[in-house]
């Protein structure tokens, strides 16, 4: 079916025949397409459970260093009445 969408060729070598009669296993009688895909979901949901940061996408994790950051050094700067302080100079 046409697509604009890559698309990946897997050969069937030992190890991956290995890995698809575990997937039969836990998903029988799944075309060997249905066992990749939740070959690789189990695998990215172990990653993410291994490492809870990783399903976050880059740009948030930076945004939060970010915060962090500017949150360290400008932190302490104001306190919890600050604005108050603020517009009761307004009056």
């Amino acid at each position: 079916m046409p697509t604009s969408l890559e698309r990946t060729n897997i050969t069937h070598t030992p190890q991956v025949r290995h890995l698809l009669d575990l997937a039969n296993v836990q998903w029988p009688d799944q075309t060997a397409r249905v066992l990749m895909l939740n070959l690789m979901e189990a695998g990215a949901q172990a990653l993410v459970s291994a490492n809870p940061d990783a399903e976050q996408p880059a740009y948030e994790r930076a945004l939060a260093r970010l915060a962090e950051q500017i949150d360290a050094d400008y932190g302490n700067q104001y306190t919890d009445t600050y604005l108050d302080e603020v517009r009761a100079g307004w009056e």
